[in-house]
């Protein structure tokens, strides 16, 4: 399996440019100021590198600028890892919309119920297919959700606002 973590790409092409300059790891670690340990460890990918010691390397390399060759794929990566981010964002917010809309159903059946109405008297009542109704108190998003909890609210007697949750 390969390994595209940023550490491991950048570790790559460092240890690529230091073999084109034909430097051992001894000799760049006593031209950057770093120890052969670290550079070990930057160069198997293993370790995070700051940009100061970025810099500190590539100066050591003669400004080698073959180590930026792998920018795009670095971009590719951090916006792979982006998109899963926002991936999982929306999908939290689907769930809290959902878990919403559960609580809006809730708060209209509890009323119905409360004025002694079944959902096939109410369903009657606003001209909405019980189904559609059932629908409604059971969460399931709806195109038209606006129209329908105005209709169950006029047709209740209660205020629209009685079914937001105030949480």
């Amino acid at each position: 399996m390969k390994d595209n973590t940023f550490e491991k790409i950048l570790g790559k092409r460092i240890l690529e440019g230091r073999q084109r300059k034909r430097l051992s790891r001894q000799r760049l670690a006593a031209k950057s100021g770093l120890t052969y340990g670290y550079l070990a460890g930057v160069e198997r990918g293993s370790c995070c590198i700051s940009l100061v010691n970025f810099i500190r390397i590539y100066e050591a390399l003669d400004n080698d600028r073959e180590i930026f060759n792998c920018l795009d794929e670095l971009v590719d990566i951090g916006s792979h890892k982006n998109s899963v981010k926002d991936e999982r964002l929306e999908a939290r917010r689907e769930k809290k919309h959902l878990k919403y809309l559960k609580r809006i159903g809730q708060l209209i059946k509890n009323a119905r119920e409360e004025k002694g109405l079944s959902q096939e008297e109410l369903s009657r009542k606003i001209r909405i297919g019980q189904d559609r109704l059932a629908a409604v108190e059971n969460g399931a998003p709806d195109k038209e959700r606006d129209k329908i909890l105005e209709k169950i609210s006029k047709g209740l007697g209660v205020s629209l606002y009685c079914f937001f949750p105030a949480d």
